[in-house]
């Protein structure tokens, strides 16, 4: 448990708009937070819209990570940032909480993946500075690879791959209203609006030795914990 007394307040949020304070303290319990972002997932997945992009290590450009990109709309991508059943309030509450979160979802659509009767999936070559290198085909085999549970994370989408060789640049959603966390801390209160509402799921790194990130999950999870900031 953090040291602060929690709090996870939206008044901020409530004092401009009602309505949005109301969905985020009726949001449902943090499992069924997850399988709903887990649903949204596989909704996508099944009509072909899920968008990948294997990404270029900085390291060794021989090195690819999977990139899955997914559509959860604006409601469901409030509740999973901003409640207190979502999952930053997971790693707030205690960082090896926060991990088996993040490890759950990663692994509900690794599975989702490895049952999928397509063999291959269109993607897009991506280099370590997201810039697009053209239409690439990723193997099923390559995806399940990619996704190491402990080693994958979950975070909202900041450069939407298009398909068509651009990338575009969505908001971060990272102005406005804060929630207060604690006696003497706020965390910026992501909201982002039906069009930006995307997730991305980010792989690991798959080379010749072990699968690897560059950020260190542990830290990730701490500074989570901390901020709120991945």
């Amino acid at each position: 448990m953090h040291a602060e007394s929690p709090v996870w307040s939206i008044e901020e949020i409530a004092a401009s708009n009602p309505s949005r304070a109301r969905l985020l303290e009726d949001a449902p319990a943090t499992e069924s937070i997850a399988v709903a972002v887990v649903a949204s997932f596989r909704a996508a997945l099944e009509v072909g819209i899920v968008r990948m992009g294997m990404e270029q290590s900085g390291f060794n450009p021989n090195d690819l990570r999977i990139i899955l990109q997914f559509h959860i709309g604006e409601v469901l991508s409030d509740q999973f940032f901003n409640a207190n059943t979502g999952y930053r309030a997971e790693f707030r509450r205690g960082w090896q909480q926060g991990l088996e979160y993040n490890r759950s979802i990663v692994t509900r659509v690794r599975t989702l993946i490895a049952n999928s009767l397509l063999l291959t999936f269109p993607a897009r070559l991506l280099t370590h500075n997201f810039d697009d290198c053209g239409a690439f085909v990723v193997t099923h085999e390559q995806v399940c690879a990619s996704l190491v549970p402990e080693m994958s994370k979950v975070w909202f989408c900041a450069r939407l791959i298009t398909g068509d060789g651009q990338v575009t640049q969505l908001p971060t959603g990272v102005v406005g209203p804060r929630l207060r966390i604690d006696e003497r801390t706020t965390w910026a209160a992501i909201a982002r609006d039906d069009e930006s509402a995307w997730l991305d799921i980010i792989g690991a790194f798959i080379g010749s030795g072990e699968p690897y990130q560059p950020k260190n999950p542990l830290e990730r999870a701490k500074k989570l914990q901390a901020s709120g900031e991945a």
